[in-house]
């Protein structure tokens, strides 16, 4: 199935329902002015970036035919993830809350082509909800999705082999979170994190590519959530009475080890969308039940240099960040922020930030403002792609919206 979803420029007038929805948004979020931002913390922090909110280009929402209603479906249509390979944008949807009500399957990976201006729905989970794409450190730069609350009583992961997709069922595993490739000397190991049932290791090893899997000898019980690698060691965040790590030895093996990576104060999650930059593996913290990852972005080359490199202004919560390669080929890191509703204005300030690989030059970009969350954000080809969440006043339709901020406007 093929969503025929063309973009056209915000500031334009162009028939379509979605692209009267997004102009009928816009004239509410622009308005006042924008780059004001009164949020927690001690604001206002005013934002010197221009304010790029008309010249987003809408691309479409590649989940409103099949999640039509407007509230019940909005979770559903949420972009978590945003992730390029191979020229195309790969997204991420669903709605893992079953007690609500409100969730409804199957969810799917799906892509845009940004030579043909179309969405390409690509695989269909077995899951409530794919969250999070992994980039594997393998030669390929594999992607895989760990899929959130099986629809069965496996958990399950996909990993993109080729152009196609392969399915990875693991046993007593009824959450994934994470999944990481790792070489060592003469082999290679998947990994694969989850919440146990209680019966058997929450992280799971294959030696033979995937084939056969085998609980390692992390204790039952416990729960695993992000894979890390540095200073080429393997080290998994994991939980029982207290947030803690382990370092992978090899075969099923794992050690506990003594490390905060930089992050003091107990019951913060280490994100999975773990990314690197040359020798350093750059992350987030995040806590369980928050909206947004507020700790700001850190680094680490070893475990004994981990520490804060992007603390976001007073008053904004770090949202999304990703890693690309600018146009001279040097590595760039970006990331989107947004502060609390502001209920004068009846929109989330927003903004996005740039850094080069030294990730000690951080600048403002652009400011956005608009009533949902821009909550993913990927870059390919100098162009920012971003994914919209339903978080915020009553513009539940706009949950699934992507959008583009061409390459010109940023300097790319």
């Amino acid at each position: 199935m093929i969503a025929r979803l063309g973009g056209q420029r915000m500031s334009k007038h162009s028939s379509g329902m979605w692209l009267l929805i997004a102009l009928l948004t816009l004239v509410m979020t622009t308005t006042t002015n924008p780059t004001i931002a009164k949020g927690r913390g001690g604001g206002p922090w005013k934002n010197p970036a221009p304010d790029l909110t008309s010249e987003l280009i809408f691309l479409g929402n590649p989940a409103m035919e099949r999640y039509p209603e407007r509230l019940e479906h909005a979770k559903a249509r949420n972009v978590w993830d945003l992730q390029e390979k191979g020229g195309l944008i790969y997204g991420s949807e669903g709605d893992g809350n079953r007690n609500t009500g409100t969730n409804v399957t199957p969810p799917w990976i799906w892509y845009y082509d940004p030579v043909l201006g179309q969405f390409v729905l690509d695989y269909e989970l077995y899951d409530e909800a794919g969250i999070t794409f992994q980039v594997w450190t393998n030669t390929a730069g594999d992607i895989a999705m760990p899929g959130v609350d099986s629809l069965g009583s496996w958990g399950h992961v996909y990993h993109q082999v080729g152009a196609t997709w392969q399915l990875y069922s693991m046993r007593s595993l009824s959450h994934m979170w994470d999944t990481e490739y790792y070489a060592g000397n003469s082999w290679e190991a998947l990994l694969m994190a989850g919440t146990t049932n209680g019966s058997n290791s929450p992280v799971r090893v294959s030696l033979d590519g995937g084939d056969t899997w085998e609980s390692s000898t992390i204790p039952v019980g416990e729960q695993a959530y992000a894979f890390i690698q540095i200073d080429g060691q393997l080290y998994v965040q994991s939980e029982s009475k207290n947030l803690g790590f382990y370092r992978y030895l090899g075969g099923v093996h794992f050690q506990k080890v003594k490390t905060t990576l930089g992050r003091k104060g107990s019951r913060w999650y280490l994100d999975s969308r773990v990314r690197y930059v040359g020798n350093r593996a750059v992350y987030m913290w995040k806590r369980t039940a928050a909206t947004f990852a507020s700790g700001g972005i850190y680094a680490a080359s070893t475990l004994d240099d981990a520490g804060l490199v992007f603390k976001p202004p007073r008053g904004y919560h770090l949202v999304d960040f990703t890693i690309a390669s600018g146009g001279s080929g040097e590595t760039q890191v970006y990331a989107t922020l947004a502060a609390d509703w502001d209920d004068d204005l009846q929109v989330y300030p927003q903004a996005i930030f740039r850094s080069d690989q030294t990730l000690s030059d951080w600048q403002p970009i652009a400011a956005i403002v608009g009533p949902n969350i821009l909550l993913s954000i990927e870059v390919a080809d100098g162009n920012v792609y971003l994914g919209e969440s339903e978080w915020g006043g009553d513009t539940y339709e706009r949950s699934g919206n992507v959008w583009q901020l061409p390459a010109e406007l940023i300097g790319n």
